[in-house]
This record gives C-alpha cells, sequence and structure tokens, in this order.
C-alpha cells in the first residue's frame, strides 16, 4: 500500500516537473517574440487567473475585462521576464493582483 502512494507521488511529481518545464519552454519561446507559445501560455493559465478575478470582483463581466489586460501586460511585459524561482504563474497573480488593485482604486469614490 506504502509503495503504491509513493509510486504515485512520484509519479505527480513528475507529472508537475514536466508541465514546469514546458512552461518554460513557452516562456523562453514567448520572450523571443513567439506568439504561439505565448498563445500556450494564455490557454493554460487563463482559467485560473480568470477564477482568481472572478472571486475578488464578485462580477464575472468586470473579471473577464481584468484578465484580458492581465494577459495583454504580460505579452507586452514577458520580453523582460527573467526566471527567478519563482513559477511563471506567480508572476501572472502579481499581474492580476495589481490589475484588481488598479480598478478599485478607480472605482473608490473621491470626496
Amino acid at each position: 500500500m506504502e509503495a503504491q502512494a509513493r509510486s504515485e507521488a512520484s509519479a505527480a511529481d513528475a507529472a508537475t516537473e514536466l508541465a514546469e518545464r514546458q512552461v518554460r519552454r513557452f516562456v523562453d519561446l514567448a520572450k523571443d517574440g513567439d506568439a504561439e507559445a505565448f498563445g500556450h501560455l494564455y490557454d493554460r493559465f487563463q482559467p485560473e487567473i480568470l477564477r482568481y478575478l472572478i472571486v475578488r470582483v464578485r462580477d464575472r463581466d468586470v473579471a473577464e475585462d481584468l484578465a484580458q489586460q492581465v494577459f495583454l501586460k504580460a505579452w507586452q511585459a514577458i520580453p523582460r521576464y527573467e526566471h527567478r524561482g519563482a513559477p511563471f504563474r506567480a508572476w501572472l497573480y502579481r499581474m492580476a493582483h495589481n490589475q484588481m488593485v488598479d480598478h478599485f482604486r478607480t472605482k473608490r469614490p473621491t470626496t
């Protein structure tokens, strides 16, 4: 039983590592201007970034607009992206957070 659990955990770790290497490869290609590679990153991460924003802004239409802004800014900034040990997804989440904060700042009434 324990051997099977270790085997399954090892397989899951290997799959995660493979997925991370694939993401890194797409990031490197996108940094060089490969729009198709960026499209793969968009397809991979857009649903989870959208979910993150929906939960926080509580308006699907606004969240979809914010998610599109995140990926537009990511496309513009990806040539400057550097691998620093954190996953690429963390960079996208930081951009999503900043986009959300900007949204709420502009919606705040002024006195």
